[in-house]
């Protein structure tokens, strides 16, 4: 994964933007957040053994998330920002937004793993 570092200021969480692959497991149905933005969730394991938490706020992209996780194909997102979890500190999310696009890819990267972790954060939906 390559990532040139975003402009950010210092009270905000660290940023980065570039393309993210890695395959989709656990697609939710769109949510609502206390301030009335629609999103939903996803994991992507962008490696063996390694899984982050997505947060797509473009909910028309939810289509192409939930086919490639029937089909078994990984999605590239192109744009897509990595930033500091607030959920598990140490670790990262990947916010997926209506700039960002989404393209299926040909296959799962790591087809024998099948089994997520669980969550340990909530939803944050009112």
């Amino acid at each position: 994964m390559d990532f040139a570092m975003a402009s950010q200021s210092p009270s905000k969480r660290s940023v980065e933007e570039g393309p993210i692959t890695g395959d989709l497991h656990e697609v939710t149905p769109v949510k609502t957040s206390r301030r009335d933005v629609r999103y939903f969730e996803a994991t992507t394991q962008t490696g063996q053994g390694d899984y982050r938490r997505v947060l797509c706020f473009s909910p028309e992209k939810r289509a192409v998330f939930q086919q490639a996780t029937v089909t078994k194909q990984s999605v590239k997102s192109i744009d897509a920002q990595k930033t500091t979890s607030s959920s598990n500190p140490g670790t990262f999310d990947v916010l997926v937004s209506s700039r960002s696009s989404a393209e299926a890819q040909s296959s799962c990267r790591f087809p024998g793993e099948s089994r997520v972790p669980q969550r340990k954060c909530q939803s944050r939906t009112s």
